[in-house]
Formats: structure tokens, sequence, C-alpha cells
């Protein structure tokens, strides 16, 4: 991580010492700033944040005691080291109140500076991992896991969570009743009439008090979770509760799911008594494996929505379906649904450029589609055009048609009639989804080479101006820790090290006339004092300016 460091003192000669002092630590990863007076240093920490400032205690108009507030109030977290005197004990005693403050005196070793900055970056470092920081997160997942609980249990009924390592993982996390290992049942409710005209408040309320029913008829002998799934069906998943602890699986399950279908009159007769409201269920005579809870799922959906036909407060058994859907290949189908249905997480692999997981949710669609099986059906038409559609807006939202239209003749993702075969389409989408992915990569290789091309023009031009990572990043709208490394990453070094070669080759340039001179060439690559470009130089190339010049006069 880098940090800034701003270095205030109304003595400039002060300023530049430290500021070169600071700039030629390697080890520390440090962004240097400069300040003439506390207005100024304001002026720069109204811009961005600064991590440490090294401040002179007494300075005219604003002294460091009053910069100091300004600091807490607008950066709470940074350090401050001031700069005192032997005589300025009064304002120690009144800076040290502060926590994270510190005070050195102006007499102090160079090493002695450093060594108070390098502890307050250490403090920073220990600062990030608060306990009081790490309790509040814990107590407000506390307070969320309801919502937490709800959207996983939501992932799972919709397929998109197939790993059960990860399952096992997140109920312990949740605090999920049901043991992953085993198998479920499911309970399926809907009101009979939702076109009463009532708030959507007043719906939920609803739902909640005929969740509340339903728990407090069943819990006895079921547990688990349920969540208002779409606003429409209240689902619950469940597990039998082995009370004596003596009946074997099979018998407990039995047991269980007599129990459970028997009492659905008596929720329903409680829900029309309590909120007036007629409900309907859907309920899985047998247990269900985690596995095949999401395709169960949207099986139960189908069943409860054929309500319309029946009279109010139906109670349907799942392995009935077959009186209602009579569908060849039914698993095949109900497979191809859920894939259907993760296609909003296609888009978001796309928008993230997530490869691996685009081609993992488009390969089982593709095999269904390439499938004889469906292929002589309407089911082949939706998955292609399924698909398409979400590929086509993601193009649209990018603006990639003309990039786009003659590398994958993109007219054929919106005419199925253009493949000779559905195999024939499904390579083609296949296809389309690598050409998008390559001309994503392309695209974000060109972007960061253009920034960085644009940062290094900007350098060259600007060598005589105080050139700040943040000003920089603000040019390219990086923030400045991601600039450094996109820099790094493409030049082979970072932004500190080729403002320093651009510097010196400009200053060896200028030297070779031997009409500027020397304290003027300083100016013109970016030092104001003699000692400070003297300093510079000395160290980049070994030798002094002066030097530097005789040896190419004397040669």
């Amino acid at each position: 991580m880098m940090y800034r460091l701003l270095i205030v003192d109304d003595e400039p000669q002060i300023v530049n010492w430290l500021v070169e002092l600071f700039r030629d630590l390697d080890h520390l990863d440090l962004e240097v700033f400069k300040a003439y007076s506390a207005p100024e240093a304001l002026e720069i920490m109204n811009e961005t944040r600064m991590d440490i400032v090294l401040s002179d205690i007494r300075m005219p108009g604003m002294n460091g005691l009053k910069l100091l507030e300004k600091v807490r109030y607008s950066w709470p977290e940074c350090r401050v080291i001031f700069l005192t005197g032997y005589n300025e004990f009064d304002y120690v005693y009144t800076a040290i109140k502060y926590e994270g403050v510190s005070y050195l005196l102006k007499t102090e070793e160079d090493e002695e500076i450093i060594k108070a900055v390098e502890k307050s970056i250490s403090d920073i470092e220990k600062n990030l991992i608060k306990e009081e920081l790490v309790k509040k997160a814990k107590m407000q997942i506390e307070i969320a896991g309801p919502l937490l609980v709800k959207e996983y249990i939501y992932r799972l009924l919709q397929g998109e969570i197939e790993d059960i390592n990860l399952t096992k993982l997140r109920f312990s996390e949740l605090k999920i009743p049901l043991n992953e290992e085993k198998p479920v049942t499911i309970l399926l409710g809907c009101f009979d009439d939702l076109s009463k005209g009532i708030t959507t408040t007043k719906r939920m309320e609803n739902y909640m008090t005929a969740k509340l029913i339903v728990e407090e008829l069943v819990s006895k002998f079921l547990k688990g979770v349920n969540i208002v799934y779409e606003g429409c069906y209240l689902c619950f998943i469940l597990q039998p509760v082995n009370i004596c602890n003596s009946d074997n699986e099979e018998d407990l399950w039995k047991k269980s799911l007599l129990f459970l279908k028997e009492t659905l009159e008596s929720i329903q007769a409680s829900c029309r008594e309590t909120i007036k409201m007629s409900i309907s269920f859907a309920v899985s005579s047998k247990s269900v494996n985690w596995n095949d809870l999401a395709p169960k799922f949207d099986e139960m959906k189908i069943l409860l929505n054929t309500r319309a036909t029946m009279l109010p407060e139906a109670i349907i058994k799942s392995e009935s379906s077959e009186e209602y859907f009579i569908i060849k290949n039914k698993s095949d189908i109900r497979k191809v649904r859920l894939g259907l249905k993760r296609l909003k997480i296609l888009d978001s692999a796309l928008e993230r450029g997530d490869k691996e997981e685009a081609h993992n949710i488009l390969s089982g669609l593709m095999k269904y589609l390439s499938a004889e099986v469906i292929t002589k059906d309407s089911i082949a038409l939706e998955i292609y055009y399924s698909v398409t559609l979400v590929l086509l807006s993601y193009i649209n939202r990018l603006n990639l048609t003309k990039a786009l239209e003659h590398s994958i003749e993109l007219w054929k993702l919106t005419n199925s009639d253009s493949h000779c075969s559905w195999p024939e389409a499904a390579k083609y989408i296949e296809n389309v989804v690598d050409v998008i992915f390559i001309f994503h990569e392309d695209e974000q290789v060109h972007r960061a080479d253009d920034a960085i091309i644009r940062i290094i023009d900007f350098i060259n031009e600007h060598i005589d101006e105080d050139l700040s990572l943040v000003s920089l990043a603000e040019r390219s709208y990086f923030n400045p820790s991601y600039l450094s490394r996109l820099f790094k990453q493409i030049k082979g070094s970072n932004i500190t090290e080729y403002i320093i070669e651009v510097r010196v080759d400009k200053a060896k340039k200028y030297l070779c006339d031997y009409n500027r001179k020397i304290h003027d060439i300083g100016n013109s690559v970016g030092y104001e004092s003699p000692q400070s470009f003297t300093r510079f130089f000395k160290k980049a190339t070994g030798i002094t300016p002066q030097e530097y010049r005789d040896s190419i006069f004397n040669n």
C-alpha cells in the first residue's frame, strides 16, 4: 500500500530538505507532498487524503495545533508528527493529548525523523484491523443474518449453487438449521387471489402471518428455513425432527411427511380466519436431494400456477404432476429451465470479463441445444433466443456492433434459420462468446496502454512541475495505487523511477548548453533549490551537475 506524507513548514529550506530526504528512501512506499503554510496544507488535504503530516508546530497565521484540528476533522486516521523547538513544550503538551500525534525536536538526526515516519506507517497498518470494528462487523452480520439466509436460499432455489462443500460452509456460517448431507422436503404456498388491490406492505404482512402459522403448526415435527420468493410464493425447505431419537431415517420421513400433509388443512383454516385469505399449497410427498432442489421447486411453482382452474385452497402433491404435465424427457427439460434461469449470471460474467464462468453457464445449455432430444421442439428456439438476447444486450450496451459485425457475422445472432443445424447454432454461440472475450481483453490492454501513454506524455511535457502520483492519477481517472501498479506492469519500472530517468536525461541535455546556469537547469527539471538538484543528480549519476558538465567540455 502506498502512503501519503505531507510536509508543512514556513521555512522553504526545511521543507525542501525533508522532501528530498523521504523521496530518496526506497524502502518506504511514500508519495511526498509539501506546503509552506497551514492554509496551503489544508488546500492539499481538501483534494486528497493524507496518511501522515510532518509539520512545524509554530507557524505564522495558523499554527500546527490549529492545523491538527482541521486535519482530524477531514482525515481522522491521519498521523501527525510535529517538529518542535526546545522552548515549545506548552504546545507539545496540548498536542500529545490527541491520539496518533507525536513530536520530534528540530535538532534530531535524519534517522530519528525517518524512524518517526516508519512508526506512523506501522501504527496505520496495525490500525487497519481493529478489534472494535471486527466486533461491530460480527454484530451487523448477526442483524443481517435473516437477509443473508434469504439471499442464499433464493440462490439455491434458482440452481445457482451446486458445490456441496460451499453449501456446508455457508450453512455453518449462516446458522441454517438444516443438514446439507440429508434430503429435504419442499412446501410451497401461494394466496389464491392476489388481485384484491392490497398494498405491497399488506401483502407481505399477510405472507409473514401465514409463515408464522405454518411454523407454529409444523415445528414439532419439522424444522427448516423459509422465504417469500419473488413476492408471490411462501417457500419452506424442511427436514424432520427426530424427537425420540428412536426412528430410523425411513420411518422418520414417513411420519413427518404424513404429518405435514395432514396439517395443511389446519393451516389453511387458520389463514382464512386470521387474515381472511385462502391459500393453496404444493407439497413434496417424498424427500428431495439438495442437487434436485431447484428443479423440484420449479416444478412445484408450475403446479401451483394451475390453481386458476381449480377451487381455492388446493393441496397438490408434487408427485402427481404427471396428471397435469405430460412432458417427455422431463429431467432434461428441468435442467434446461434451470440453465435459462442462470442467464443473468452469464450477463454478469460478460460484464466482469469472467470467461470461465460464462462458458460454464453456456456449456449445459449448448449441450441441450445440440441434443437430438429437443431439436424438434420449440425449446431449442427458446434456448437459442434466450442466450442470443443476453449477448445482443451486452453488445449494444458496450456499443460493439461495428467492431463485431464482420468477425462474427452478427446478423446470424437474431436469425436461427441461418444455421444448418442446432449443433452448428450452438458452436456459433460459443464462438461469439469467445470473440467477445478476445475483444474485451484487447480493449482492456488498449485502454491501459493509452492511459499510460497519456501519463508519459504529460510527464515529459511538465517535467519542471511537482509530479505527484495523486495529480497524475487524476489525469488518468485511476486510483493512485492502481496507477502505480499499472505503470509498472506496462513499463517495467515504477512512475518515480521513470520521472527520475526523464529528469536526468533532460538535465544532461541542458548541461551540454554551457550558457545555461545550473540552478536554472535544476528549475527546468523540477528542483527549486540548487542544493536539491545537486543531491538528486549526484545520487542518480554518481557525479554532480558541474562535474558532468566539466566531463563533457573537457573531452
